[in-house]
């Protein structure tokens, strides 16, 4: 089910448990729960950003509430989305957007994708906290809790320190460490903004012996400029393993724009999705980057996020375990 609210006002109408059409979309309550790391939402020409601490304002403090939370099971919220599964409609763009705007990088609206894998595994995994108070993932970062550099779980590399807000930001020549060395076969998963148009950002996986330059590891690398997605070892100095010219996809990377990366490694396996479509412009899901590293592959190690020539901004950071990678469901 699926909300939208012009205003404050019609929130606190939704809060005495109405339902109505405004004229742009239904509003209805839903019993997943808010995931609170949805996209900003355009409000009467402003951005409404979704935060837990609001939501719960919303939607936990009216008794209204009670009787429709034992008959579901769950906390119930108001989540702002016009359509749950992606689809093939303007719902992929952002309100407002010119006609012949090419495909946005990650949808403004929609959890899941038509074979009914998530668009986001940070989302999910939040909604799976939120929900029933479990969790799946090795590691989860959504940066909203605590501003960097005194962030825990992390060891900065590199000139200078992290800045940001709600986003952790790094600065050309740094990157980020955290996780635990053991680590072996997992899916990685976070978005990324570039802030110009020279160099490259990404995420480090299976990290061993980090240092303070650039390059100063042993694991594996994946980033992205405008123009490549590259796949590559870092064993204190670069060496390409692979590369898709993203030219060939429909939507365009630019700075000040988030991109989704998600790598799975598996052995020697190595997979690489980046900026999934609609299935009408995209047949592969997807899916980028597949490479087999058969001379001295790294099968271990933590993870990380680096920013090379650029500055750049990381959020939903994600760990998974191998088998809670989402398996496309068949018609």
């Amino acid at each position: 089910m699926s909300s939208w609210f012009r205003s404050r006002s019609q929130i606190n109408t939704c809060r005495k448990g109405m339902l109505w059409w405004t004229g742009i979309g239904w509003v209805a309550v839903v019993c997943a729960g808010f995931t609170g790391l949805a996209r900003p939402v355009p409000v009467l020409g402003g951005e409404y950003p979704l935060q837990p601490a609001t939501w719960t304002e919303v939607t936990l403090e009216d008794p209204v509430w009670a009787p429709r939370q034992k008959a579901c099971r769950y906390v119930p919220g108001v989540y702002l989305c016009w359509e749950l599964m992606v689809g093939n409609s303007n719902c992929r763009w952002y309100w407002g957007t010119p006609e012949g705007t090419p495909e946005p990088t990650v949808p403004w609206c929609g959890l899941l994708w038509p074979d009914c894998t998530p668009v986001s595994l940070a989302e999910a995994e939040a909604i799976r906290r939120w929900t029933t108070g479990q969790s799946r993932a090795l590691f989860f970062d959504d940066f909203q809790d605590l501003p960097p550099p005194t962030r825990p779980g992390w060891t900065l590399y590199g000139p200078g320190a992290t800045t940001g807000s709600r986003v952790l930001r790094l600065e050309p020549g740094q990157k980020m460490i955290t996780g635990d060395p053991k680590w072996t076969d997992y899916v990685l998963e976070a978005v990324v903004m570039l802030h110009s148009d020279q160099g490259n950002a990404g995420l480090v996986f299976r990290v061993n012996e980090p240092g303070s330059g650039v390059d100063q590891m042993r694991g594996y690398y994946v980033g992205f400029d405008t123009k490549w997605l590259y796949l590559g070892k870092l064993q204190n100095r670069w060496q390409e393993l692979a590369r898709f010219d993203l030219s060939k996809l429909d939507c365009r990377v630019t700075p000040g724009v988030w991109n989704q990366i998600r790598v799975a490694v598996q052995g020697p396996k190595i997979r690489v999705w980046f900026n999934r479509m609609h299935p009408s412009a995209d047949p592969q899901g997807g899916l980028r980057l597949e490479v087999v590293d058969e001379k001295e592959p790294v099968l271990a190690g933590t993870v990380g996020l680096r920013a090379f020539q650029t500055a750049a901004s990381f959020d939903n950071v994600i760990v998974l375990p191998l088998e809670a990678l989402p398996q496309p469901q068949s018609k």
